[in-house]
């Protein structure tokens, strides 16, 4: 076999092939110059995100713009309903009609125009339904007699009222004025126009100005007041008149023969006691013009003078 031959071929072949291999571009370089680069893992990710969320605000756009044409016209016929079923000219107030049991109970001019005041030219459906509470609140403050207060539509143009008050437990005397007294709320009674006989009645001195009603109760409280002239009235049956004297703890009780001054800050009980002592054991007991019950221990007592008898000549 002749090797040397075969040598020779082979370099021949690998001449062949070097040269073949020279004038070929690599591979790696071709295919980078002939197909794009690749794009990276993560950006093909975000870029399929943003393509998704792009597409779903496009549904939430759509979605929300469909809403508000839903509800817009929903809102335009809610509109027209309420316009024609509530708010119509018919449905305004123009008269106010108050209740027959109201007014036999107490009729007070007042009442009536402040009402007017309230709820004229009002829309009766709205001051009936929603209105009640913050009518009731603003009545009750100008008008601290006034326990409850009801409102119905009568007719779509006129409103009922009914009027619940408190009852008086003490009415409050002063020339021609009334006041009315339940816990810590005074007002004023016009005159026939109450109807209230049971509560305690108690005269006030015509020099108190009452231009300030709470004063009344400025250092006796309602209720202690209320007790003492109840206990007053158990105990000392023959009274004509009570008057208290707000300031001064003075009460004054006034019978057919004598006026009977007590201390609102001592005990009342106490202090009636010690009447009724005098009146057992005192023999002019009869004779006294005034007594004082509140002085120290001992009541001071004040017995009409006794003028001396003026001997004329017959006489002697």
């Amino acid at each position: 076999m002749n090797y040397h031959g075969s040598s020779t071929h082979s370099n021949l072949i690998r001449s062949h092939t070097s040269k073949i291999t020279k004038n070929q571009p690599n591979m790696k370089t071709f295919v980078q110059k002939k197909i794009p680069a690749p794009i990276k893992r993560s950006s093909f990710q975000n870029y399929q995100k943003s393509k998704t969320k792009k597409k779903w605000n496009r549904k939430i756009i759509g979605f929300f713009l469909l809403w508000v044409i839903i509800l817009g016209s929903l809102s335009f016929w809610i509109y027209l309903l309420i316009q024609n079923l509530i708010f119509k000219p018919s449905n305004i107030i123009s008269e106010i009609i108050i209740a027959d049991e109201t007014q036999n109970h107490y009729h007070n001019p007042l009442l009536k125009k402040t009402l007017e005041q309230e709820l004229l030219k009002k829309n009766s459906i709205i001051a009936t339904r929603f209105g009640k509470s913050t009518l009731t609140t603003k009545m009750k403050e100008s008008f601290p007699f006034i326990e409850k207060l009801n409102i119905v539509a009568k007719t779509p143009s006129s409103i009922l009222v009914t009027i619940i008050f408190w009852e008086p437990e003490i009415i409050f005397l002063q020339k021609d004025k009334k006041l009315g007294a339940v816990k810590w709320k005074i007002f004023t009674i016009f005159s026939g126009d109450i109807r209230w006989e049971n509560a305690i009645k108690i005269y006030l001195p015509d020099y108190w100005n009452n231009t300030n009603l709470s004063g009344i109760f400025h250092k006796i409280d309602h209720q202690t007041l209320l007790n003492q002239i109840t206990l007053i009235q158990e105990k000392i049956p023959w009274i004509q008149q009570i008057i208290y004297i707000p300031g001064w703890n003075k009460i004054i009780v006034k019978t057919s023969i004598m006026s009977i001054y007590l201390d609102n800050n001592k005990s009342i009980s106490d202090q009636i006691e010690k009447l009724l002592l005098l009146q057992q054991n005192y023999r002019d007991f009869p004779k006294i013009k005034e007594i004082d019950l509140s002085s120290l221990d001992t009541p001071i007592i004040k017995k009409p003078k006794i003028e001396p008898e003026i001997k004329t000549e017959k006489s002697q």
